[in-house]
């Protein structure tokens, strides 16, 4: 057996993967998906930062910190929250695009 363990989209076919782990949604309706638990994610900043940088206080202030965002599947990150019963969906920040 191989284990590959790699940072980008794989075509299961093309690249021979018989097996495939995937966190998210499923793009791909072809593909059979079986859920294997749920991951929560959470936002973290060290009280280095967040001494430098003001502290958000609601998702409209996202968009003015500094992100180190790791998303292979998309090409423009997005992030959502959620608050209780409320959902916020926040484009995050890039060069090219500020704003939730």
């Amino acid at each position: 057996m191989n284990l590959s363990l790699v940072n980008h989209k794989v075509d299961l076919i093309e690249e021979g993967f018989d097996v495939v782990i995937r966190v998210g949604q499923l793009d791909d309706s072809r593909l059979i998906a079986k859920p294997l638990g749920h991951a929560c994610r959470k936002i973290y900043a060290s009280p280095t930062y967040l001494k430098k940088y003001r502290k958000p206080t609601n998702a409209k202030d996202l968009k003015r910190q500094q992100w180190l965002f790791m998303n292979a599947m998309r090409k423009t990150p997005k992030i959502i929250l959620q608050n209780g019963n409320n959902w916020y969906l926040c484009t995050v920040p890039t060069k090219s695009n500020q704003g939730c």
